[in-house]
């Protein structure tokens, strides 16, 4: 093995630091209990499968805490089957627990997989055979396999641990800065286990340091595996103390297959980071370093936040974390006070509230609760109406409604009434939701009893309608298709109006109104033409002095109602008697045009 570095040398730590890529790495897993961990790895040949046995410790008289198959996988991959003690277990893209990251040299798109296996492995069981399927290789391939087991016993003292998974492309030289969950307590051994793989010789293997101490080079294969199979971490820990497995040792060296390290003289006690220096020694980025295990015991007592709980919009909950003298949440957003061990927590939506906790030795530690608000329930947008037109009200977030008033709704007890009234109402509505939580929402349904009609102006051959939201012209009440401006130019003769959606909502209609694209005005046809008595109840007289003419009496909804024609004498009587009351329109047409005259029946 070889030895640190003296001091001397110091200064190739610090040109390490300067060029290599320094990423923090991702947390996976972490935790603290009594009890302890242990771990051990197989690597079939890169270019084919195997069989390899995995030998882990566990305390009699434990069970088991979490347990997972952790599998690093180079480029593309077709999913894997593998037996853990004859369980089937498929490493495929559902199961990818690292981001991806480049793998140059073997396949491009990479990632770290997991699988929980806390059901399968068995607390009285210390040897696990794990049967890899056949792969082509070194390409496209998951190559390496880590089992990772922690385990309870009261019997033993607390232990702190934590999984962090890589995250960046494999290079020739990269720093891993490790954000610690629970400070470093160097009372105790401090272990680090690696997770790598295809270093295959003392040429292609990597230098390793710890905080800016050397710890050794490391290279394969495990005495347990195929060519190139790992360098992989063996060991267990418990009582504060890390023990090696197979070929690892429980010394500060890493060196060979040997990837454990006790580095408890190289952390600074009470620091909740630390980094590794992974610096390969062929130059080249084809080594996998796939994970890296931290294991620490005693020190710091276990914080304990509220369990995760469930609350409705608006309500509150006592939070409670033990295990220290001062105590500091995040967010703060929604607590009483960040800075107490038991907040009244009120937040607005689902919040994980972190608690870190530290005491009179400078010993820290954190927990976390999450806290899942159930969303109001919601009486919808208040509404507007036009007078004797319904409105369709629209809560949600319940699976209970009940509506007051009940005046003018066709079903008070269901989210989606329909409401016909004829005056503005509140509403309220009491919305209980499948988690028991009850809403008091209201709503506003405001019924526009008054709307005016438009007016329209003639200008030349244009007609304009007043200022609206949106028109349609019609002739003699049909539509006009595509007529939808503010103003229409007129090509025809006949009775005009305008639809439309005024500025509250509501739709209406002017009155008729006749135009025509050859006509005189009304004030100077008085010498042409003259019509009476107006109003007239039996009989209408009309005189011309334009002759031959046609007569047309034609409603208000522009139906001619009455033809007939002057041929010689200009005089002309008209039986109206048999016409309902109300306002007519008389057309006068020429050889000289065509007029019009309002006539009103009684």
């Amino acid at each position: 093995m070889k030895k640190l570095l003296p001091s001397g040398n110091q200064w190739m730590i610090i040109f390490l630091f300067l060029f290599t890529k320094m990423n923090a790495q991702t947390l996976y897993y972490n935790d603290q209990f009594e009890g302890g961990v242990t771990c051990g790895g197989y690597s079939p040949e890169y270019s084919t499968g195997g069989t390899g046995t995995i030998t882990i410790s566990i305390a009699a008289g434990s069970s088991i805490h979490k347990a997972y198959l952790l599998a690093g996988r180079h480029g593309n991959a077709a999913d894997l089957n593998v037996k853990l003690n004859g369980n089937i277990l498929t490493f495929n893209s559902a199961n990818q627990a690292s981001l991806t990251f480049q793998s140059p040299n073997y396949g491009g798109n990479s990632a770290v997989h997991a699988i929980d296996v806390t059901g399968i492995v068995d607390s009285s069981v210390n040897t696990y055979t794990l049967m890899v399927s056949n792969q082509g290789g070194p390409n496209d391939r998951y190559n390496d396999f880590y089992l990772y087991v922690a385990y309870d016993n009261p019997a033993l003292p607390t232990i702190s641990t934590a999984i962090f998974l890589n995250q960046y492309d494999l290079t020739d030289a990269v720093t891993w800065t490790l954000p610690l969950p629970y400070a470093w307590d160097t009372t105790f051994d401090a272990a680090i286990s690696l997770f790598a793989g295809y270093a295959c010789s003392n040429g292609d293997g990597e230098s390793v340091s710890v905080d800016g101490t050397y710890l050794g080079d490391y290279y394969g294969p495990e005495s347990n595996s195929g060519n190139c199979g790992g360098p992989l971490g063996n060991f267990y820990y418990e009582n504060g103390t890390l023990t090696g497995l197979g070929d690892d040792d429980a010394d500060q060296v890493m060196s060979g297959p040997d990837v454990i390290s006790n580095a408890s003289a190289i952390v600074t006690n009470g620091n909740m980071s630390s980094s590794i220096i992974f610096d390969s020694q062929s130059g080249v980025a084809d080594n996998a370093i796939w994970a890296v295990i931290i294991a620490n015991g005693g020190g710091c007592p276990l914080t304990i936040a509220h369990p995760d709980t469930t609350i409705c919009a608006g309500n509150s909950v006592q939070l409670t974390a033990i295990g220290g003298t001062s105590f500091a949440w995040t967010p703060a957003t929604g607590l009483s006070d960040s800075s107490i061990a038991n907040p009244v927590a009120t937040p607005d939506s689902t919040t994980t509230y972190i608690v870190s906790a530290s005491d009179s030795n400078g010993c820290f530690s954190s927990d976390s609760v999450l806290i899942v608000v159930q969303p109001a329930g919601y009486a919808g947008a208040d509404a507007t109406v036009c007078k004797s037109d319904s409105a369709q009200l629209s809560a949600f977030g319940g699976i209970s409604y009940s509506w007051q008033p009940v005046t003018g709704l066709s079903n008070p007890n269901i989210p989606d009434p329909l409401c016909y009234i004829s005056a503005t109402t509140t509403y309220t509505v009491t919305i209980i939701s499948a988690n028991g939580c009850v809403t008091t929402d209201e709503l506003v349904v405001n019924v526009v009893l008054t709307v005016m009609a438009p007016t329209i102006t003639l200008n030349g051959y244009i007609l304009t309608c007043s200022p609206e939201v949106s028109y349609q012209w019609k002739l003699n009440s049909v539509d006009i298709p595509g007529a939808t401006n503010q103003t229409y130019t007129i090509t025809t003769g006949g009775f005009y109006s305008c639809a439309v959606v005024t500025y509250s909502g509501c739709p209406t209609e002017s009155a008729l109104f006749y135009a025509a694209p050859v006509g005189i005005a009304e004030p100077d046809i008085e010498h042409v033409w003259e019509i009476y008595p107006n109003p007239a109840t039996d009989y209408l007289f009309i005189y011309t002095t334009e002759y031959p003419a046609e007569i047309t009496i034609i409603n208000i909804l522009g139906q001619e109602v009455i033809a007939s024609r002057i041929w010689m004498d200009g005089l002309i009587r008209i039986v109206v008697s048999q016409l309902t009351e109300g306002s007519y329109y008389v057309k006068l047409k020429t050889n000289n045009g065509c007029f019009i005259k309002k006539w009103l029946k009684k």
